[in-house]
């Protein structure tokens, strides 16, 4: 009998430790919480573009001769710049993904359609997730493209 008292007297001081380390668990969680919210929140603020929509509103700011830099690399901006590149385009008939970092633009304007290769580079710090990275004119390959 004596033993299972020392028993029951052993579990009532391990009953104030277990309590203690379930609340220090909850509080620990409740922390790690808190934090993964607020970096989620403050990491991504604003909307998420995926391959296609990335070309097609990055492309659209180029052929509108007004670059937005959150969408498109400085570089390509400063190559526009450079070579003081102007569009008169009507707009964008096409737009097809290639892959998940490029795209093939169709635009229309006066002397007829011309196609654009748009690479792409993503980034969980963009703002948009993907921008821009380089822009080339290339022939366009066939009657259906049009």
């Amino acid at each position: 009998m004596a033993q299972f008292q020392s028993m029951d007297k052993e579990i009532s001081g391990l009953k104030g430790l277990l309590k203690l380390y379930g609340f220090g668990g909850i509080g620990l969680n409740g922390i790690i919480l808190i934090i993964s919210a607020w970096i989620h929140l403050g990491a991504n603020s604003g909307q998420i573009y995926s391959p296609m929509e990335a070309c097609y509103y990055g492309m659209s700011s180029i052929i509108n001769n007004n670059p937005d830099q959150e969408q498109i690399n400085q570089k390509v901006i400063e190559e526009l710049d450079k070579n003081k590149i102007l569009f008169a385009v009507e707009g964008i008939t096409l737009v097809k993904q290639l892959d998940d970092y490029s795209c093939d633009v169709v635009t229309k304007d006066s002397q007829g359609y011309r196609s654009f290769q748009v690479g792409l580079e993503k980034n969980s710090r963009f703002k948009h997730l993907y921008k821009i990275l380089e822009v080339t004119e290339k022939q366009i390959e066939s009657r259906y493209q049009r």
